[in-house]
Order: C-alpha cells, then structure tokens, then sequence
C-alpha cells in the first residue's frame, strides 16, 4: 500500500500542472507549485519507506507510521485530495501496526 500510495502521490505531482482548472478548488492554482513539491517529497518518502519494509527493516515500519501520523494531522487541511490520503493513510498504518503487534494481548 505504501507502494501504490507513493506512486499516485508522484504521478499527481507531475500531472498537477496539466489539470484543468475547474476541477481544482479555488485559488489552488495559485499554490500548485507548492502543493507539487509536497506530493512529491511525501510519495518519494513512501516509496523510500516502502522499499524499507519490503527488505523488512524495522526502520521501514517506523518511517512508514510516522508519515502515516504526519498525513492523518494534514489530510484535512488539503481537502479535496486529503480524503484519498486518509483512506490510503489509514490502511498503510493499520497494516503497520498489525504487521508489528499482531494479535498480541494486552498484559
């Protein structure tokens, strides 16, 4: 999922100047030079952290969960396209967090 998250980030990075004006909120063209840059810094570091996790290293988990946390604080804040990220967000972390504990009780 980091994978395929990472990926749709960087693609929406490149493909963001071509986008037709009308289908973006107001005043976000405006901006978009920022929003790209964001997009792909955060899907870089999700392929990063992808490419960690499937060498299952630990630090894959970790700086998957961390930006996992870091995406769920901003999401709402880059509505529209902050609902995609919630869900992908929600999926890699709960997938992270089951790969790390698993079905462990509390003691």
């Amino acid at each position: 999922m980091l994978f395929v998250h990472g990926f749709l980030e960087v693609v929406g990075a490149l493909i963001l100047p071509f986008a037709p004006s009308e289908f973006l909120p107001g005043g976000f063209l405006e901006r978009s030079a920022f929003w790209m840059a964001v997009s792909a810094v955060y899907g870089v570091s999700r392929l990063i952290a992808g490419y960690a996790l499937w060498r299952m290293l630990k630090i894959g988990s970790a700086f998957g969960a961390a930006l996992s946390v870091a995406t769920l604080v901003t999401a709402p804040s880059i509505y529209p396209f902050g609902v995609m990220d919630a869900v992908f967000t929600v999926i890699v972390l709960l997938l992270i967090l089951y790969a790390w504990f698993g079905y462990e009780k509390l003691s």
